[in-house]
């Protein structure tokens, strides 16, 4: 797994990278704003692995206030992640 910086952003949206690509915006208070990339690759179910291995790093990453999450595989998939309220639950919608 590999967690790239923000000067990344060009090479992610030409697709450069394979596998399962995870970005994740964050924004601060301020003029500054923050992107954090993750990327993994895998094949069956060692992808599978590498799914969840990436989402968690990413929900790991977000900010408190921030509850949807958007995860797309390939170019093909997309999945959201909403993080629960005070019951502290995520819930996948594929």
């Amino acid at each position: 797994m590999k967690v790239e910086t923000p000067t990344a952003h060009q090479a992610a949206a030409a697709g450069e990278f394979g596998g399962v690509f995870f970005c994740v915006a964050v924004t601060s208070r301020g003029r500054t704003d923050r992107l954090s990339y993750f990327q993994a690759e895998g094949d069956g179910d060692d992808a599978e692995e590498a799914a969840r291995d990436t989402t968690t790093l990413c929900l790991g990453h977000a900010p408190a206030h921030h509850r949807w999450h958007h995860h797309t595989v390939a170019g093909r998939r997309t999945f959201a992640f909403l993080a629960g309220g005070e019951d502290g639950r995520t819930y996948f919608a594929p």
